[in-house]
């Protein structure tokens, strides 16, 4: 019988793990499942629904709190003992379980306060276990204890935890056949195996935790998520993911395409010219990629690679470990060409693009990102993820930009894109250190991603934009400031040149106005004035980044540097795991080609 009213810790439980064998004498209580991530579900379920992690007796140091000195170590024994014996929960997690069992009548609002503890406990217990999830196993010769890795008790050297390499093993399986192993049926949405992913999900996690009372404040290992709906969230592992992440990671910024005309603005079909109801206010328009285009000839991935290798000879002595060109400028199967051609010719790790496709029964295009985790010749891990909301054109940016003549200023303009297909990525660049995308309008929304991008904490946060200059004082700023903050990444905001071109008197010049070579003159109209074409902002500072008359991208110099956290509100350390990235401002500076295709 209950003991309140609303839905029982049992009904969630059931709903939760619908097809866990029931050996108890209630029929209505699954057994405790093996596998971490299905405990850590359902543990997080009732912590988060019953809001139990906001009692003052889940504060650290507080008093009467649970969560005394000793206890992060309590539950790092725990968890260490589910790696001896991976196979069955260790007793600890057994009597835990045991104690939800008993308070199975209880109601989610009014739980019992060891049925809570319990809970509590759990959650910790599972998120310890699963210290590595999400990477590939560090080499034994290199990794210390605790980073994914548990101790051998016969020579020291640290060795895979189980789970951890249970997720590597399933990962590359469904990387190898395109299907989720049996061992892990939900990949890649979910790493759960019995709890369904329409009601709950789990994934990795950075380990990048910010101060806050909610759910993501309690882990540092997994994350939370809801089930698959509206949006759903991908992990991807890439080949370096077992290196330490520690040393030098520089990206080059290329602002392509370096114009953009106004007739590349285009109204995107006449059915939808006056739609009924609107008085003909309302419309759509597309942009069409004519700088793949210039002259009449199209563009081959061997031209862009080429110039690319150019820039990245310029840097010298700098590696380039990642090139990002911004939003919509290639399309998606040249964007994989292009990587193609990079990964036999170039040492990168990293490709990321913004671009245009097409998805699947849809007559709308997609406005995406593709991307490429690269580790030599032709091994590539590739992505794309579409952008979920549409650019909406007003009057002010119509005249602002000289659109005036394609696009009536008087009329409120969509982009003509498929939203339909909301998918969201994080991928493992290396050890503890994951990076996810942003496209434009994307950045600026708090919609449903955000919260997930909150819940994973990655280091890098990359937003892909089509826009004029990025200053201190712009919409991007303030979104990327307040993603600095929480979940605490590393944000970079970086725009093509194109419609910075077009800012000011409303018309713009035939040729790209940062190119001073001679074979791709400034016209006199053009002003001689640096490009902001890129804003990085991080827990330390917030940093414009300019390009002068001349030059065609910006080399990043970036550190990725580990720090321990204690913010969990557990108290627990990450042992020094989280992973930051920060400006080398002498490593950062423009480069130039020296011999710049008449193509630009």
């Amino acid at each position: 019988m209950a003991l309140g009213h609303g839905p029982t810790l049992s009904d969630l439980v059931g709903r939760l793990l619908p097809d866990v064998s029931r050996p108890n004498e209630r029929a209505d209580w699954p057994a405790c499942p093996l596998w971490p991530p299905d405990v850590f579900a359902v543990a997080g379920e009732i912590v988060r629904r019953s809001g139990c992690h906001t009692r003052t007796r889940y504060l650290h140091s507080a008093c009467g709190s649970l969560f005394s000195a000793a206890y992060p170590d309590q539950i790092t024994e725990a968890a260490r003992k589910w790696w001896e014996e991976p196979g069955k929960p260790p007793p600890g997690v057994a009597r835990l379980w045991a104690v939800l069992h008993d308070g199975g009548a209880a109601t989610i609002d009014e739980l019992p306060e060891a049925v809570s503890d319990a809970a509590m406990e759990l959650l910790l217990v599972a998120d310890e276990a699963c210290a590595g999830i999400g990477y590939a196993p560090l080499k034994p010769d290199t990794a210390p204890a605790g980073i994914g890795n548990a101790p051998s008790e016969s020579d020291g050297k640290a060795r895979p935890s189980p789970f951890a390499d249970a997720f590597f093993i399933g990962h590359r399986e469904l990387l190898r056949h395109g299907q989720a192993p049996p061992f892990l049926p939900h990949l890649p949405h979910s790493i759960c195996r019995a709890v369904p992913p329409h009601e709950v999900c789990v994934q990795p996690k950075a380990a990048k935790v910010e101060p806050g009372v909610t759910v993501r404040n309690l882990t540092f290992h997994l994350s939370l998520l809801p089930g698959r709906g509206d949006v759903t969230v991908r992990w991807l592992l890439g080949p370096k993911s077992d290196t330490r992440a520690e040393g030098e990671f520089n990206l080059l910024l290329v602002p392509f395409p370096y114009r953009v005309e106004a007739d590349d603005f285009r109204n995107a079909g006449p059915y939808f010219a006056n739609p009924v109801g609107d008085g003909g206010r309302f419309r759509f328009f597309a942009v069409e990629q004519t700088w793949l285009h210039r002259r009449g000839q199209a563009l081959t991935a061997a031209d862009v690679a080429g110039f690319l290798r150019g820039l990245i000879a310029e840097a010298g002595k700098t590696p380039v470990h990642g090139i990002v060109l911004p939003e919509l400028a290639l399309e998606a199967p040249f964007a994989h060409q292009v990587a193609l051609e990079l990964s036999r010719t170039t040492g990168i790790e990293l490709f990321i693009a913004g671009a245009a496709g097409h998805g699947v029964g849809s007559e709308l295009p997609q406005n995406l990102v593709y991307g490429a985790l690269i580790d030599g010749a032709h091994r590539l891990t590739p992505w794309t993820q579409t952008k979920h909301h549409r650019w909406w054109l007003e009057r002010s940016q119509i005249r602002k930009y000289g659109l005036g003549g394609q696009l009536d200023p008087e009329c409120r303009w969509a982009e003509w894109i498929d939203v339909s297909n909301r998918r969201y990525c994080f991928y493992a660049i290396r050890s503890r250190t994951t990076v996810c995308c942003l496209v434009c309008e994307d950045l600026a929304r708090e919609d449903a991603v955000k919260d997930m991008i909150r819940a994973v904490g990655p280091n890098l946060i990359v937003a892909l934009l089509l826009d004029e200059h990025q200053r201190r004082f712009r919409w991007s700023a303030k979104a990327a400031a307040a993603l600095a903050d929480d979940p605490g990444a590393a944000v970079l905001v970086f725009t093509s040149a194109a419609l910075i071109g077009r800012v000011g008197s409303g018309r713009h010049p035939a040729a790209a106005p940062i190119c001073t070579a001679t074979a791709c003159p400034l016209p006199p109209a053009a002003p001689a004035a640096d490009w902001t074409i890129a804003l990085w902002k991080d827990g330390r500072e917030e940093v414009e980044l300019t390009v002068p008359p001349g030059a065609h991208g910006y080399l990043l110099g970036l550190t990725m540097q580990a720090a321990e956290q204690r913010f969990t509100i557990d108290g627990r350390s990450d042992g020094g795991r989280t992973v930051s990235f920060v400006r080398a401002p002498e490593r950062s500076r423009a480069v130039a080609h020296p011999t710049p295709p008449a193509w630009l």
